[in-house]
C-alpha cells in the first residue's frame, strides 16, 4: 500500500515490530534477560532491593533512632528505583496505545526546556503537529522521544531516586 506520492507508509510496520519486541517487564528495554524478564539495569534494582531490604530487617533490630532514619532512608531511594522503572515502562504502554499531537507538543517543549532552556519554544504547535503527521508517525516520533527520555531515566535513575525519597 502506498500513500498519494507513491511511498509506502513504514510507520505501521515501525511500531508493529516495537511492539512485538520482547520487552523488560519494568522498564520496557528491548533488551531483556530470559528467565526473570528484566533487562540487567531492572535485574540490578531487583537484586539491590532484596539485599537492601534483607539488610535493613537485620540491621533495624539494635539501631537507635539515627540509623533507623538512614536505614529507611537508603531502602526508600532503592524503591523509588523500581518505582521510576515500572514508571517507564507504563509510559512506554501508554505510547503505544496512541499518542496525540499535544503529546508530542510536550515532549517537545521538554526536550527544547533541556537542551536550550526554553519551554515555550514550540508552544502551541500541537495542531501543526497533528495536521502534518498521521497517526502511526505521531507514534513513531512518540517512541523515539521515549527512548530518548528512556535512556536519560536510565542513566540518572539513581539521583532522581534520591531527591524523590528525601521528599517523603
Amino acid at each position: 500500500m502506498t500513500n498519494a506520492s507513491g511511498v509506502k507508509p513504514y510507520a505501521d510496520e515501525w511500531i508493529a515490530d516495537a511492539r512485538s519486541e520482547t520487552r523488560c517487564e519494568w522498564c520496557g528495554e528491548p533488551e531483556r534477560m530470559p528467565r526473570i524478564k528484566l533487562c540487567q539495569h531492572c535485574n540490578r534494582i531487583r537484586k539491590k532491593l532484596e539485599k537492601t531490604r534483607q539488610w535493613v530487617a537485620k540491621e533495624k533490630v539494635n539501631a537507635n533512632k539515627h540509623k533507623q532514619f538512614f536505614l529507611d532512608f537508603e531502602l526508600a531511594i532503592i524503591e523509588e528505583e523500581k518505582r521510576s522503572c515500572i514508571s517507564d515502562g507504563k509510559r512506554l504502554k501508554y505510547l503505544f496505545e496512541g499518542v496525540d499531537s499535544l503529546d508530542l507538543e510536550s515532549w517537545l517543549s521538554w526536550a527544547a526546556n533541556r537542551i536550550v532552556s526554553k519551554s515555550r519554544l514550540h508552544s502551541g504547535i500541537a495542531t501543526r503537529l497533528g495536521w502534518t503527521f498521521t497517526r502511526s508517525q505521531q507514534q513513531v516520533i512518540a517512541y523515539l522521544f521515549w527512548e530518548i527520555f528512556h535512556a536519560d531515566a536510565r542513566r540518572n535513575r539513581w539521583n532522581r531516586a534520591v531527591g524523590e525519597a528525601g521528599y517523603k
